[in-house]
């Protein structure tokens, strides 16, 4: 027994270093047939953070409607929710009549207009009284509130300071906290997920620190300084890139870029 015990526990370390997109609902299952709980847990933990990725593979025909759920709960995109449950009822023929009972668990309305009309309505399961309905209500909703579309709005002055607006629908300001070093006379743009700022004055000097901020985290990024301090430049973030141009460095107008 005591071999047959470590036997198991090598078969499950192996597992939990083996799972993959291939393989993790199948390891899933099996660690819950057999009450594997550690196994159980790195299989899940692996499928909530690929999930996208999972249910573009044969595997999600092995997915037990419970996971599926959890999925769903644990998502917070509805869109993605939503093609979730197409997948899923798609991948077996008998998991047609679920569909109604699976839209419980999406929030239509959260969709952008967009995706009910080139999504939602072209799938032919919405074609039910149910379906109509809920269709109808997410075409009626106001605003479109899913949490990874709403837009910020970040103003500043010229002394440094700046104020937030997390939601634009709601127009609530409060006081940002900017970076570690915060100068006057700096220069901003917008950034995927959030803004940069650069250069300026500190405390009189010319400063050559770049910082990155997303609003989603809420978390300020030091990026790699500017080759040459400067401030009341210009910049711009296209392609992944990062352009600072002219300026000043407290002698000279800068024609660099």
């Amino acid at each position: 027994m005591p071999l047959l015990g470590a036997l198991k526990q090598d078969v499950e370390e192996f597992l939990c270093s083996h799972t993959e997109l291939n393989n993790c609902v199948l390891i899933m299952n099996l660690a819950s047939l057999h009450d594997i709980k550690t196994l159980l847990a790195n299989a899940k933990k692996f499928l909530h953070e690929h999930n996208k990725e999972v249910f573009e593979t044969d595997e999600v025909h092995l997915l037990q409607e419970a996971d599926l759920l959890e999925v769903l709960s644990e998502y917070s995109s509805q869109e993605g929710n939503f093609c979730f449950v197409q997948k899923w009822v798609k991948s077996a023929d008998e998991r047609a009549e679920r569909f109604d009972d699976l839209l419980q668990h999406v929030t239509l309305s959260k969709c952008s207009k967009e995706f009910i009309g080139s999504t939602v309505m072209e799938e032919r399961l919405m074609v039910s009284v149910n379906g109509v309905k809920l269709i109808q209500q997410a075409m009626q909703a106001p605003t479109q509130t899913d949490p990874t579309e709403s837009q910020s709005l970040v103003v500043g002055y010229g002394s440094g300071y700046m104020w937030l607006c997390s939601d634009i629908n709601l127009q609530t300001w409060q006081s940002l906290q900017g970076p570690a070093s915060r100068c006057s006379q700096n220069s901003a743009c917008a950034s995927p997920g959030g803004f940069i700022v650069s250069g300026g004055l500190l405390q009189g000097f010319k400063n050559l620190d770049c910082y990155s901020y997303n609003a989603q985290s809420d978390q300020w990024k030091t990026l790699p300084p500017m080759p040459i301090a400067r401030y009341c430049h210009s910049l711009i973030y296209h392609n992944e890139c990062l352009y600072v141009t002219g300026g000043f460095d407290g002698q000279n107008y800068l024609n660099s870029v």
